[in-house]
C-alpha cells in the first residue's frame, strides 16, 4: 500500500513538473503598441522603429501532403500552393491610431509539404511597387483593431526584420507550378 502511495505520489509530482515546463503563452488584446513585438491580425506584424513595419502572411502551415490536400479539396481550389507572404513598410501615428502602407513585398511558394520542411521554395516574385492603399490600427474599446474591426492580439510568432532576412531563410530552386 505505502509502495503504491509513493508512486503516485511520485507520477503526480511527474505530471505536475511537465505541465508547468510547457509554454503558456496566451494571445492578449492590445491596448498599447510596441516596437519589436510581434502582433497577430490575421497574420503577424511587428513594428521595427518609429516608422517601419514589417509583416508576414503564412499559408504554408501543413504538416503532411494530406491535409495539404484536404485544404485543397475544402476550398475547391487545386491550384492553391502551400505559400507565405512577407512585406515592409512605413507607418505614421497620429494620437491613437496608426496608418500603415506597404512598400515593398515578397510572395513565396512552395511545391509541396516536404519542401516546406526542407526551406525549398519554387516561386518568388517580388514586388517593389508601393501599395496606394493601407490600413490601419484603430483604438477601439481601449484595445487595437485593425481597420477598427480585427481585435489585434499579441503573438508569440517570431518574424525576420526585412525581406532579404526572410530570403534567407530559404533555398530558392525556381520550378514553374501549375
Amino acid at each position: 500500500m505505502k509502495k503504491l502511495l509513493r508512486l503516485m505520489i511520485m507520477g503526480l509530482s511527474a505530471l505536475l513538473l511537465l505541465s508547468a515546463c510547457q509554454s503558456t503563452f496566451q494571445a492578449q488584446k492590445v491596448d498599447q503598441l510596441e516596437i519589436g513585438t510581434v502582433y497577430h491580425d490575421g497574420g503577424e506584424f511587428k513594428l521595427l522603429d518609429g516608422n517601419h513595419f514589417v509583416m508576414i502572411q503564412n499559408q504554408a502551415r501543413f504538416d503532411s501532403e494530406k491535409k495539404l490536400e484536404q485544404y485543397k479539396i475544402d476550398n475547391d481550389d487545386d491550384g492553391f500552393y502551400p505559400n507565405i507572404y512577407f512585406a515592409e513598410g512605413v507607418y505614421e501615428k497620429s494620437g491613437d491610431e496608426y496608418r500603415l502602407k506597404v512598400l515593398r513585398s515578397v510572395e513565396v511558394e512552395f511545391k509541396n509539404v516536404s519542401n516546406i520542411e526542407k526551406k525549398i521554395i519554387s516561386t518568388k516574385r517580388v514586388d517593389d511597387i508601393p501599395a496606394k492603399n493601407g490600413f490601419s490600427l484603430v483604438k477601439k474599446d481601449n484595445y487595437y483593431a485593425v481597420n477598427g474591426k480585427v481585435p489585434l492580439k499579441t503573438s508569440d510568432q517570431k518574424i525576420p526584420d526585412s525581406i532579404d532576412e526572410f530570403l534567407a531563410q530559404y533555398q530558392y530552386e525556381p520550378e514553374e507550378l501549375e
